[in-house]
């Protein structure tokens, strides 16, 4: 599973930025979806410091690129996303 590590090499962020934006994102976003999407976990490094990074659902992607996004914003992705999830995992194929 992708995780905010993976993410803040692969789009050359710093890791802290990354995890700000996410948990600004997170505020704003329905708390059930957002536990779902953006799931918690941590590592210890070699010093015993405590690092905390999400596991990334398909649902989390789009919210990689919304830091600067408006509540209103944020929202509408939401539901998008909900759209799209059900659209192609409905229950009629």
């Amino acid at each position: 599973m992708l995780t905010t590590l993976d993410a803040a090499h692969g789009l050359q962020r710093k890791h802290s930025k990354l995890m700000r934006d996410i948990d600004r994102v997170r505020s704003i976003l329905p708390p059930g979806f957002a536990a779902a999407a953006f799931i918690p976990a941590a590592r210890i490094d070699a010093e015993g410091r405590k690092h905390r990074f999400f596991h990334l659902t398909r649902n989390a992607l789009p919210f990689l690129f919304m830091g600067q996004a408006t509540k209103h914003e944020i929202h509408w992705m939401a539901e998008a996303v909900r759209g799209l999830h059900r659209a192609c995992f409905s229950d009629d194929e």
